[in-house]
């Protein structure tokens, strides 16, 4: 049961954070490839790459609307996922 409970629980992070990105993209016509976060799951404080870009994300307590502000990164080794860190 807490495998399923976990598996159940990624499964639904995933998705809200496709759902995001997929909305982003849209909204601002960017494409999605260009884009990379450095959480796999949404929460308050992300930070959203966009191109050479760095924004942080804020969202209502439902994730249903974000805020977002553009941010300057103070380090380089900032870690920023992209596709290539979650397809095996």
């Amino acid at each position: 049961y807490q495998e399923y409970n976990r598996m159940k629980t990624y499964s639904e992070d995933s998705s809200r954070m496709a759902q995001f990105l997929h909305s982003f993209s849209t909204e601002r016509s960017v494409p999605s490839e260009q884009l990379a976060v450095n959480s796999l799951k949404i929460r308050n404080g992300m930070i959203l790459k966009v191109s050479d870009t760095y924004y942080e994300v804020q969202f209502n307590p439902e994730f249903s609307t974000y805020t977002i502000t553009r941010v300057y990164k103070v380090s380089p080794t900032d870690r920023i996922h992209d596709k290539a860190d979650v397809l095996p």
